[in-house]
Parts: C-alpha cells; structure tokens; sequence
C-alpha cells in the first residue's frame, strides 16, 4: 500500500479520481476570486473612458465650430454663421447630455467601491 500526502492509494483509480477532486477544487476557488463585482466594475471602467473618449471628441468639435462660426461673422457669411449656430447648439446638447451619463456612471462606480472596501 502506497501512501501520498498522508492519504492510502490503492489503486490507479483512487489517484485518479484524487487528482480531478484537486483540479475541481482548484477551479472552483478560481471562480470565487473571479466574483461578478470585479467584472461589473471593470465593465462601468470601460463605460466610463468611452464616454469621457466621446466627450473629448465633442468638445474638440465644439471649439472647431465656434472658430468657424467667428470667422463666416467676421466675413460676414449670415447663412453659413446661423447654421454653424445651430450645429454648435446641437453639439452643446449633446455634451450635457454626455456630461450626465459619466456622472451617473461615475456615482454608480462609487457606490460600488464603497461596497467593495
């Protein structure tokens, strides 16, 4: 009789059947370290960059705008002022709106890290 780790083996099955006890209990310890909230939070991370990506992307084209609508004003281009007018309104709103989201995204992140800790 051949003894391993303090445990009788007597025969190839019982070693076998040790070693997938050994390798499901190895796996089930994996995926209780690999919780959702770590997941959940990485996920409002990824949320949250791509908004702030967006954001950024509208500011850029808002300063882009209002240097355009200052030059057709300055040579007195009424139409193409008035619709760069409104293209810039409409990209206002769009970064309030934006803006909204990442607080929203950004309570609920810490909401979660305050759980966490």
């Amino acid at each position: 009789m051949k003894e391993l780790l303090g445990v009788s083996i007597n025969s190839l099955e019982n070693l076998l059947m040790g070693a997938a006890a050994c390798f499901l209990a190895l796996y089930l310890a994996s995926l209780l370290l690999e919780s959702k909230p770590h997941w959940f939070l990485s996920q409002q991370l990824r949320d949250c960059l791509r908004i702030e990506h967006d954001f950024n992307k509208l500011v850029e084209s808002r300063r882009d705008g209002v240097h355009h609508f200052y030059w057709a004003k300055s040579n007195n281009e009424k139409k193409k002022a008035r619709e760069l007018e409104q293209e810039i309104s409409r990209v206002e709103g769009e970064i309030e709106d934006l803006r909204e989201k990442y607080k929203a995204k950004a309570r609920t992140l810490s909401f979660i890290v305050q759980k966490l800790i």
